[in-house]
C-alpha cells in the first residue's frame, strides 16, 4: 500500500493536467438529481406500499374477527339448544327408570335378599354408560354421543321393563 501512495505522490502531476469539459459539473448536477428524485420516487411508492398492505391486513383482520365471533355465537347457540335436548332426553329417561325401580320395589318378593339383589342389578350403571356421560361432557353437541347416550337408555329402560313384567309373571305363577 505504500508504494502505491509513494506512486501516486511521485506522479501527481500527470493525473491532474486535465479539466473536465464546459457542463461537465452541470450535467453530473443533472445526473444526481435524476437519480435522487429516483430514490425519492422509491422511498415514497415502497412507503405507500406498506400504509396499504397494512390497511388490508387491519380490514381482512377486522372481518376475520366478526366471521369468527359470528360463528362462535351460533355455534354455541346450537350447543346450547343441543345440550338443553339431551337434558331434556335424560331426565325423561331417568325418570322412566325411577318409575320401573318403584315397580320392583312395589312387587312382593318371596324374601327381601332377593328383592335387594334385583334392585341392585337393575340400578346399576355400566362402563358405558360412563364412558358416553364423559363424552357428552366433552362435547355436548356430538350427535353420535347423544344418540349413543339415547339408546342406551332406550334400551335400559326396556330392559328394566321385561324385567318387572317377567318377576310379575313368574311371582304370579308361584303364588
Amino acid at each position: 500500500m505504500k508504494k502505491f501512495e509513494n506512486i501516486m505522490d511521485e506522479n501527481q502531476a500527470f493525473f491532474n493536467t486535465e479539466e473536465p469539459s464546459e457542463g461537465h459539473f452541470e450535467r453530473f448536477e443533472q445526473k444526481l438529481r435524476l437519480q435522487n428524485n429516483r430514490i425519492i420516487f422509491r422511498r415514497k411508492l415502497f412507503t405507500i406500499g406498506k400504509v396499504a398492505a397494512i390497511i388490508v391486513l387491519v380490514v381482512f383482520t377486522a372481518v376475520a374477527i366478526r366471521y369468527n365471533v359470528d360463528t362462535k355465537s351460533d355455534y354455541n347457540t346450537a350447543r346450547i339448544e343441543k345440550s338443553s335436548e339431551m337434558n331434556e332426553a335424560e331426565q325423561f329417561y331417568s325418570r322412566m327408570l325411577e318409575l320401573s325401580y318403584e315397580n320392583i320395589k312395589q312387587i312382593n318378593f318371596p324374601n327381601e335378599a332377593q328383592k335387594s339383589r334385583v334392585l341392585q342389578e337393575v340400578s346399576q350403571k355400566d362402563e358405558s354408560y360412563t364412558k358416553m356421560k364423559e363424552d357428552l361432557q366433552k362435547d355436548p353437541s356430538n350427535e353420535m354421543a347423544q344418540q349413543a347416550m339415547i339408546n342406551y337408555y332406550e334400551t335400559r329402560l326396556e330392559v328394566v321393563n321385561q324385567i318387572v313384567a317377567n318377576l310379575k309373571l313368574v311371582l304370579n305363577n308361584n303364588s
